[in-house]
């Protein structure tokens, strides 16, 4: 198949603007005389004849499954990506494996890395992987797959002393606190400032760390620092 053997796309299901006297919704389970339903289709006395006690098939039920078909077709159509539903989840037994379903916050995607999977991805992403990157560059943190997380920011902080600095994380994080890189900062090149920072390593929670400012051992130098930029990785 080729690129140019792509059909008509369809913009609304069959029977949009139908008067509720000539459709209905289909339900699963069988009807009575002669009525569809997805359990039956149309029941096997739509297919006898009438003066042999066959009932006809309504054009109700036919508008009523077309809508249906062509409903779903026209929004996979535009693009639409279904997002998780714990009802329709239970009906059918929990999605399949390698289904992507739309995060309730923009720009994730999550595929099932199982069959039968009721999870709801974005409170409990057990069974499901994180396919996209969400970027939010204005509060400086990526969302990437796999559910890392990679932020970033700055201090600015200047003293000649050695204060206890603390940072907080844009997004906090659920489970993991990876690693963090810390750079001095200098608020110009004249500015000599030979004091640095160190991590407090047992500072690390899922909400932020603290750094502490460092003189030189050695007298003579120039003790002031402006701040400190970082970037932090998790989960």
């Amino acid at each position: 198949m080729q690129n140019s053997n792509r059909p008509r796309r369809l913009v609304k299901p069959f029977g949009a603007v139908a008067g509720s006297g000539f459709i209905r919704s289909v339900p699963i389970a069988a009807q009575p005389a002669g009525a569809a339903s997805y359990d039956t289709g149309f029941p096997p006395e739509t297919f006898q004849p009438v003066a042999s006690g066959g009932v006809p098939p309504s054009g109700q039920d036919m508008n009523g499954v077309l809508f249906d078909a062509t409903g779903n077709a026209a929004w996979s159509a535009a693009g639409g990506i279904a997002q998780f539903d714990s009802a329709y989840a239970s009906t059918i037994g929990g999605y399949p494996m390698y289904a992507l379903l739309a995060s309730t916050t923009s720009g994730i995607l999550w595929q099932s890395t199982v069959d039968n999977n009721t999870a709801n991805p974005d409170s409990d992403p057990t069974g499901w992987t994180q396919v996209t990157v969400s970027a939010d560059a204005s509060s400086n943190y990526y969302r990437l797959p796999g559910g890392i997380i990679e932020q970033w920011g700055e201090v600015i902080l200047t003293s000649t002393g050695e204060p206890v600095v603390g940072a907080s994380l844009p997004v906090p994080f659920s489970s993991a606190f990876y690693n963090v890189s810390v750079t001095p900062l200098l608020t110009s090149a004249a500015a000599n400032a030979d004091t640095f920072v160190q991590l407090i390593s047992s500072s690390r929670t899922t909400t932020g760390f603290s750094v502490q400012y460092q003189r030189p051992a050695t007298s003579g130098g120039s003790y002031r620092l402006d701040g400190f930029m970082w970037r932090a990785v998790g989960r």
